[in-house]
């Protein structure tokens, strides 16, 4: 008796759950004119299409309706003696949300399109040079990772001895969190010193992830390897020039 044997293959569409780092929504206050501030923030992936927002200073509302559609904000200042603390509150279906954590907007504070955040600049002749973001404590707040250059940086061809490459960790509030010094068997460079900083093991934290070489000092200070090891080179392979710089760097 033969039998027939039907197969029914259904086919569905599976989404996988993407990466998002936990983000505050990052409220920016400047005094950008004599008489009034302005205000920005995130919008954040977590938040409906219909969400809005409202913007209290000191606890007083200042817009009339919930703003849809914007993340900035421009508001009078009347006042410039006294300390303000601005929030951002966000808005569902007519409904209030707990806000932003409160931006502290000091007094007398200058006119100017941007956040002064001071650096602690490093003995010797280094410049303020490449910088990247990340959210090293998982606060949801951005910190600045920043690399400082020495004056003698090279980048192939160029020849010579470069002083030591430094990287520091500040917040937005320009609080110094560590530096790490890469030591003398690491050049400095863009061809050297390339910096990433990412939550790689899904913790929650961002890690720096860099090159580094006996004698590298951590930002704990912590020496990596043997500091006595000294990898670097002089040759002679460029028209009898000395100066070429080679490294040996560490897993």
């Amino acid at each position: 008796m033969n039998k027939l044997i039907v197969l029914l293959c259904l086919c569905s569409t599976v989404f996988g759950q993407r990466n998002m780092e936990y983000l505050d929504r990052g409220i920016v206050v400047v005094r950008h004119q004599r008489d009034s501030v302005f205000l920005s923030w995130r919008l954040l992936a977590t938040d409906p299409v219909q969400v809005a927002f409202n913007i209290y200073r000191d606890h007083q509302l200042l817009n009339s309706q919930p703003l849809r559609k914007a993340t900035c904000f421009t508001a009078p200042l009347a006042d410039t003696t006294t300390d303000s603390k601005w929030t951002v509150v966000p808005v569902i279906n007519g409904r209030e949300y707990p806000g932003s954590d409160k931006f502290l907007l000091k007094a007398h504070m200058p006119v100017q399109q941007y956040l002064n955040i001071p650096l602690l600049r490093p003995a010797g002749k280094y410049s303020a040079n490449d910088e990247t973001v990340g959210d090293l404590d998982g606060d949801g707040r951005y910190e600045i990772i920043l690399k400082w250059e020495p004056a003698n940086a090279r980048n192939p061809p160029q020849t010579g001895l470069t002083d030591n490459q430094l990287v520091d960790a500040y917040t937005l509030n320009g609080k110094f969190l560590w530096r790490i010094d890469l030591g003398k068997n690491i050049g400095s460079g863009a061809a050297y010193t390339q910096l990433l900083v990412y939550d790689l093991d899904g913790d929650g934290k961002a890690e720096l992830v860099c090159k580094t070489a006996d004698g590298s000092i951590d930002g704990t200070g912590k020496i990596i390897g043997d500091a006595n090891k000294d990898w670097r080179k002089l040759t002679d392979e460029h028209d009898g020039k000395y100066g070429i710089y080679l490294v040996q760097t560490s897993n």
